[in-house]
């Protein structure tokens, strides 16, 4: 800050810039968090920045002369779609960014393009600039399952400024048929289920019986508590078993399958594990 070049004894080193702490300083400026994260940003060390400390209106960031924003998450949030959430401010249209979202996985690429409008009063309280409603939300379909690469760029007449991409890992519901037990016709299903686009979700079961005479029962939810589950995978809850039994349509052998759907009254889920046994 070119306070005290000459290295005077006793006339101190520098009046820094801090976080405040709710308290009064000794000559320091001190700011709220979020102000700091705001200045900190804007600052540009090669335009040789300094402080001017005055009694007077509060210190706002100026507005930027080119397109900014964030993109705060990526989710694979439904079956074969994608959630991108942030927010984006264009100076060439103060209330209405356009920001593209580019998929590119297994399955190709393409671009989705959204407007923002949601409300964001945290960004605005940082960045007045940037009015109340600069968030955007969009909903995309992933490109196979697999790795998807998620961009995000705002288009704007001044300049395309490409906010970062991220990798999404787009899968179906997993899981695993623990046994299948007989007792006289009934024939009871045991294992476990889990959605990694909705991990609070209870993922829907349906139970394959292959015998003389065939049958698809269906649908059970995997709620039943399996805490070793839960110690294998630490990001979801324990209760994501099953324990289903079905009234055999047959004797002799039956070829027992479990499939974890991707929502509730779907048919493309994965099969999670098939096991043969003798109704008696």
């Amino acid at each position: 800050m070119n306070y005290n070049m000459a290295r005077v004894p006793g006339a101190g080193s520098a009046f820094f810039l801090h976080v405040t702490n709710g308290t009064p300083t000794a000559g320091c400026v001190a700011v709220q968090r979020a102000t700091m994260v705001a200045i900190l940003r804007w600052l540009d060390p090669a335009r040789h920045p300094y402080i001017s400390i005055k009694v007077g209106a509060a210190w706002r960031p100026p507005a930027p002369s080119v397109p900014v924003g964030r993109v705060e998450s990526t989710k694979s949030t439904a079956p074969r779609k994608i959630t991108v959430v942030g927010w984006a401010f264009d100076p060439a249209t103060p209330g209405s960014a356009k920001v593209d979202v580019t998929v590119s996985g297994p399955a190709g690429s393409d671009t989705s393009r959204v407007t923002t409008g949601l409300a964001r009063p945290d960004i605005a309280r940082t960045y007045s600039w940037a009015g109340g409603r600069s968030g955007y939300q969009a909903v995309v379909g992933a490109k196979g399952l697999g790795v998807n690469v998620v961009c995000v760029a705002i288009v704007s007449v001044r300049a395309t400024v490409r906010l970062g991409c991220r990798n999404v890992l787009v899968r179906n519901s997993f899981g695993r048929l623990d046994s299948v037990s007989v007792a006289g016709s009934v024939v009871t299903a045991v294992g476990w289920a889990l959605n990694p686009n909705m991990p609070s979700s209870r993922v829907p079961i349906r139970i394959r019986d292959l015998g003389v005479i065939s049958q698809v029962v269906g649908d059970f939810r995997a709620a039943a508590s399996r805490t070793d589950v839960a110690k294998l995978y630490p990001g979801y809850d324990a209760n994501h078993g099953f324990r289903i039994a079905i009234t055999a349509k047959s004797r002799g052998t039956h070829l027992v399958c479990a499939l974890a759907l991707p929502q509730y009254g779907g048919w493309d889920g994965p099969t999670i594990g098939c096991k043969s046994v003798v109704v008696p």
